[in-house]
């Protein structure tokens, strides 16, 4: 190389200034390494003894510089390193807890689902979904409540299909459920928005009235159930007929409890029934005989 030729070669003795800046860059254009140029130095030259030892001391201290940068660059890149992967690690992290999210909110939904669905199967009849005698009674004593407190008529009809078990014995209870669940939405579509309407049990119907005006209105309403009950039903080849009796029993009229409103209805269209399938009574019927004056009301057409 030329450098090393120039310093292997020089005959004279007289001061040489170098300027270290551009040795500096010259050995680094070069590709030679601070180490590598001392030790070429040294090797043919005794640095101490030669005018160029302040310029060797200035590239001893250049190396050291170089080498202490190189140092703290190595541990920049180290840091840098460790950051980047810490980085990469805090991502897949997030990305997991993000996931473990996702699962813990899509199981808390169908936590909830299934929560509603218990509380609605507990509330609710599973073949018409009418509410059933659980949320009828709720419903019944708080209407009770607040028919004492703004004096309200509270009406009570209790709805039975005749000769509904016929229906079971001769075609199922396949077929009996499918009639049941249509007097379920006939019935719906004919009573007021806010009142209650429940499948007690079996073949029995209740209907809570919630202000009503007057006796005749709950006759009307009454005669329109089972007008609506009474049209056949299409079950596939099949058309079936039944009809309902119905009781009714009014608040403050007849009772003043939940307990004895039930009764009474209960007892008004068990004579209904026996007196003509498909009549309607109103009010407590202790005997048949005695519907003159006890009930009012008529048999249905």
């Amino acid at each position: 190389m030329a450098f090393e030729l120039d310093i292997e070669h020089a005959q004279t003795t007289a001061p040489i200034t170098l300027d270290p800046n551009w040795l500096a860059v010259t050995l680094c254009r070069r590709g030679v390494r601070a180490a590598r140029a001392a030790h070429l130095v040294t090797s043919h030259t005794d640095v101490s003894a030669t005018p160029l030892s302040g310029a060797w001391q200035e590239i001893e201290r250049l190396k050291e510089e170089v080498e202490k940068s190189a140092n703290e660059v190595a541990a920049l890149n180290t840091a840098l390193s460790d950051g980047v992967r810490t980085r990469d690690a805090l991502a897949l992290e997030l990305t997991a807890s993000r996931a473990d999210l996702m699962k813990s909110e899509t199981k808390l939904l169908q936590s909830k689902a299934a929560e509603e669905n218990a509380r609605h199967l507990a509330l609710h009849d599973a073949v018409t979904g009418l509410p059933n005698s659980v949320l009828f009674s709720d419903r019944l004593n708080h209407a009770l409540i607040q028919a004492e407190r703004h004096a309200w008529r509270v009406v009570i009809m209790f709805i039975d299909l005749d000769r509904f078990k016929t229906v079971n014995d001769s075609y199922g209870h396949d077929v009996g459920d499918r009639v049941l669940y249509a007097v379920g939405q006939r019935l719906q579509a004919s009573v007021r928005a806010g009142d209650t309407l429940s499948r007690r049990s079996g073949d029995e119907f209740l209907y809570l009235m919630l202000e009503a005006k007057d006796e005749a209105s709950i006759e009307n309403l009454a005669r329109k159930i089972g007008d609506a009950v009474a049209e056949p039903f299409q079950v596939g080849a099949l058309s079936l007929t039944v009809t309902a009796s119905i009781g009714v029993a009014i608040y403050p009229k007849h009772a003043r409890s939940a307990e004895a409103l039930l009764k009474k209805a209960d007892a008004a269209m068990y004579s209904a029934k026996r007196a003509n399938r498909g009549d309607l009574l109103f009010g407590q019927v202790r005997k048949p005989e005695a519907r003159g004056q006890e009930f009012i009301g008529s048999k249905s057409p």
